[in-house]
């Protein structure tokens, strides 16, 4: 016969070190007509939990105008070891400067942070940059007109400030004839 305890539970607690979470890389080039891009994060080990860890993004570029990602949060599912955060690139059609997306991840659930826990993707533009022309050759103008204006046209629009450098020549002089 059995006695009065005839159920005994046995509790192991588990010691073994939580799995540590990184970036696979800290940075990625990408063009920006690349489209899609991926981000991978991976785990030490797998763990026996699914792990989330939360990501806030920064950089110089700009959503929606030049990528669509938004904060968020990351989960490998138990048993795993990767995942990846994926956005799109925009690909505008404005001469500018190469633009960065830079994600950072905070602190994880059901394991520790790793060594790379900033990644940053570096959008390169890949657009011509812009010509400058006068609008015409020349122009003829009566002797007291008064101000004259000389238009340049850009090939396309940029989102950089243009300067562009001119050099004055001919027989009329300054200041008698003109005060450029």
């Amino acid at each position: 016969a059995l006695g009065a305890t005839a159920v005994h539970t046995i509790t192991i607690n588990d010691d073994d070190p939580a799995p540590s979470l990184t970036f696979d890389s800290a940075a990625k080039p990408v063009a920006e007509g690349a489209g899609a891009v991926s981000v991978a994060l991976s785990l030490s080990g797998a763990s026996s939990f699914d792990v989330s860890v939360s990501y806030s993004v920064s950089g110089t570029a700009a959503n929606p105008g030049d990528h669509n990602l938004s904060a968020g949060t990351a989960t490998i599912p138990a048993g795993q070891t990767r995942a990846s955060i994926s956005f799109n690139v925009v690909n505008d059609t404005l001469d500018g400067l190469e633009k960065t997306v830079i994600l950072t991840l905070g602190a994880p659930t059901h394991a520790a942070l790793g060594a790379t826990t900033l990644h940053t993707v570096t959008i390169a533009d890949d657009d011509p940059t812009p010509t400058v022309a006068f609008d015409r050759s020349a122009q003829t103008v009566a002797e007291l007109v008064g101000t004259v204006t000389v238009t340049v046209n850009l090939s396309a629009a940029s989102s950089l400030p243009v300067t562009v450098p001119y050099a004055v020549s001919g027989t009329a002089t300054n200041p008698a004839d003109h005060n450029l």
